[in-house]
């Protein structure tokens, strides 16, 4: 229970942190569009077979595996360059970067917020040194997200 409670506990300050900082970040970048996104996301609202690969094969492999699996393949080879505790926060830094960068397709604002939402997961495994807390957090902040729009019938933008 402790495990799980702590996954769930991670999503919920994600999800958090991220409607905090959204409304600044979008504020900072109004109008935007995330033209690819925003297509997939009204897709899914008017197909519920849609939703639920979004929410099972689509977010299980897209999000918790790849995306998890590409930050601590990318941490843990660069923390072998040195043990130096700057080094990896500093590489912790550069992950999260790496991270929004390759959100560049949600537009500016989502670049940040997906950057922030990657710090935050670079910490969480430079503390815990455990991928799995990763998967779930990553699937659950997702997952919440992608729920919420579906049943709400609107998307984002």
């Amino acid at each position: 229970w402790k495990i799980i409670l702590g996954r769930l506990g991670l999503s919920i300050l994600t999800i958090a942190v991220a409607a905090i900082v959204s409304s600044a970040v979008d504020n900072l970048f109004p109008g935007e569009s995330d033209r690819g996104l925003d297509f997939a996301l009204k897709e899914m609202i008017q197909n519920w077979w849609m939703f639920a690969l979004m929410m099972g094969p689509g977010l299980i492999i897209g999000a918790a595996l790849f995306e998890e699996f590409t930050r601590v393949f990318l941490l843990t080879r660069l923390w072998n360059i040195s043990s130096n505790k700057a080094w990896k926060w500093l590489t912790v830094l550069f992950s999260a970067v790496i991270f929004g960068l390759a959100h560049i397709y949600q537009g500016t604002a989502g670049m940040i917020l997906t950057g922030i939402f990657g710090l935050m997961m670079a910490i969480v495994y430079l503390i815990s040194g455990r991928i799995v807390i990763l998967m779930m957090a990553h699937y659950l902040y997702n997952a919440i997200q992608f729920a919420l729009i579906y049943f709400s019938g609107t998307t984002p933008g």
